[in-house]
């Protein structure tokens, strides 16, 4: 009897609550204390988290205000940050399906945005920008084209036979920087543009 009693006595823990005693397994007791702690430590987790988007949200935003702030200095001072380009196609001839048209014959491109060579204009500042472009269609048929965002669409237009015509697409949208803006062929067939000049892209920053 003695031995059980040593027993009993190593296998549990005296636990004082409220002043009171209450004989409680010790390996019950120790579950208890892990739950405590595991909740505990999703606690402190999910502040962890959430002070960590709070972070990333403010260096986006301090970024962004630094953004602003030099552009709005730079637009005042009227220096090359001033952001706005126009150019002209000159080559005419067949365009195929998806193919970015570009206008090579650059006019003005205040802030470097766009990019002759692939007909991309890539924005250096996120803001609202106004885009538009003018296509002439051919000598005998029409031509369908588009205005797209990275890829993804913001309005089309159509350049009607017999040819000799011309449609004028306008396009509104905020980008982000590095958003890419250009002008491409939809028709399922390859098509006639009709260049030399009459062919047109422009866009320019409206706000930030």
């Amino acid at each position: 009897m003695q031995y059980f009693w040593i027993i009993l006595t190593v296998c549990y823990f005296v636990e004082t609550i409220n002043g009171e005693f209450s004989r409680t397994p010790k390996l019950n007791f120790i579950m208890k204390k892990l739950d405590n702690l595991a909740r505990d430590f999703q606690d402190l987790h999910s502040k962890y988290e959430s002070l960590e988007a709070e972070n990333v949200n403010i260096k986006r935003e301090l970024a962004t205000d630094k953004r602003k702030r030099l552009l709005e200095s730079s637009l005042k001072e009227g220096s090359q940050s001033t952001v706005g380009f126009y150019a002209r196609r000159k080559q005419s001839g067949l365009i195929g399906l998806q193919q970015t048209i570009e206008f090579e014959h650059i006019h003005e491109n205040h802030g470097n945005g766009y990019d002759s060579s692939h007909g991309h204009f890539t924005a250096p500042v996120s803001g609202l920008y106004a885009f538009s472009t003018t296509i002439y269609s051919g000598s005998a048929k029409s031509i369908d084209c588009e205005i797209v965002k990275n890829g993804q669409n913001l309005g089309s237009l159509h350049a009607p036979a017999p040819g000799y015509s011309s449609s004028t697409l306008n396009v509104v949208i905020y980008l982000n920087v590095g958003d890419m803006v250009w002008v491409r062929h939809t028709g399922s067939t390859p098509q006639e543009l009709n260049a030399n000049d009459y062919s047109t892209f422009s866009g320019f920053l409206i706000s930030i």
